[in-house]
């Protein structure tokens, strides 16, 4: 009997070629199930993984440990990423900080993961509203606004800056005292008593020492001085000046006001009572006088009138109409 060697190795090959195939598709068939049916999450050091974990990484048992490094990118290469999804983490080099997509894939928002121990740059900080953090500004620094911002605060607290400007809003709301632009140029501290008066140009600080205070009611330009303000010391009132034409009609009749000294006017006074021009009757003003007074025009002199002094007729004579006065000399 002869065999063909030639053949039998030529079935041998064929078999093995068709058989290893077969049997590498069912191993991969059946670890594929099995894994399917008893893993939902894989471990990298562990058999066991953390079931909280799709991914669990385990070094504890490793020698040397290793970390999971996160792709690096710059911020133009994780710009460019298309439709990222929300949650995707990576780490730009520009700054060196991790980002995370706070948006969505359609409208990415790229937020920085900050440590909250380093200082956190403000252009790190997000909109948003807190009712309960706050942020304490250390020395020489400042909080600036730019472009149409603004920085808005409830109130100040504390004595706050000693020199720099604060400007507050031009917009009277009720309750608040607004302080003009350009502050009062003033570096003392005003004390009890002290009335901070301005001129659009120069600032003094005034201390009020009589009267019960200043009160200024709904009348529109009503100032008072004290409710019931005793003698008023025009001394004390420096530069006061009326606007306008003065006052058409006072309330200095209200209380008795006495000038004394000499005082001088600058334009005309004009004053409720009148020097009557009637030749009879009570006088109101007496003049007494041993110095000659040049042309002295009066109604009465001490309680007589024209006729009863000397006059000159046309032709010369004089006249009298008080008996006993007699021409000598």
């Amino acid at each position: 009997m002869i065999i063909n060697l030639k053949y039998l190795v030529s079935i041998k090959n064929n078999f093995m070629s068709h058989f290893i195939p077969l049997v590498l598709f069912g191993i991969m068939f059946v670890n594929g199930y099995l894994f399917s049916q008893s893993s939902e999450n894989v471990g990298i050091g562990t058999n066991t993984p953390n079931n909280s974990a799709i991914l669990d990484l385990d070094v504890s048992s490793m020698t040397n440990k290793r970390g999971l490094l996160i792709p690096r990118l710059t911020a133009a290469q994780r710009n460019s990423i298309a439709n990222p999804a929300t949650g995707l983490i990576v780490y730009v080099t520009d700054d060196n900080n991790f980002y995370y997509n706070a948006g969505t894939p359609a409208s990415p928002n790229w937020i920085a993961l900050i440590s909250t121990v380093a200082a956190i740059p403000f252009d790190k900080i997000s909109s948003g509203t807190n009712t309960t953090a706050t942020m304490t500004i250390g020395n020489n620094a400042a909080l600036l606004s730019s472009g149409t911002g603004y920085i808005q605060a409830n109130r100040f607290v504390g004595t706050g800056s000693t020199s720099d400007e604060i400007d507050l809003a031009t917009v009277e709301v009720n309750g608040v005292l607004p302080i003009s632009k350009g502050g009062t140029n003033l570096s003392g501290t005003p004390t009890n008593g002290q009335l901070l008066i301005g001129n659009g140009t120069n600032y003094a600080l005034n201390t009020l020492t009589a009267g019960s205070g200043i009160n200024i009611t709904n009348g529109i330009g009503t100032v008072q001085i004290s409710t019931s303000a005793g003698a008023i010391d025009h001394n004390a009132l420096l530069n006061v000046q009326l606007a306008g034409s003065g006052v058409t009609y006072g309330h200095i009749s209200d209380q008795t006001q006495t000038i004394a000294g000499l005082k001088t006017f600058s334009s005309n006074v004009t004053a409720p009572y009148y020097i009557s021009t009637i030749a009879t009757g009570t006088s109101p003003l007496t003049v007494s006088s041993s110095t000659l007074v040049a042309n002295l025009n009066a109604d009465l002199l001490d309680g007589k009138n024209s006729t009863d002094f000397l006059q000159s007729t046309s032709v010369g004579n004089l006249s009298t109409t008080t008996s006993g006065v007699s021409i000598t000399g």
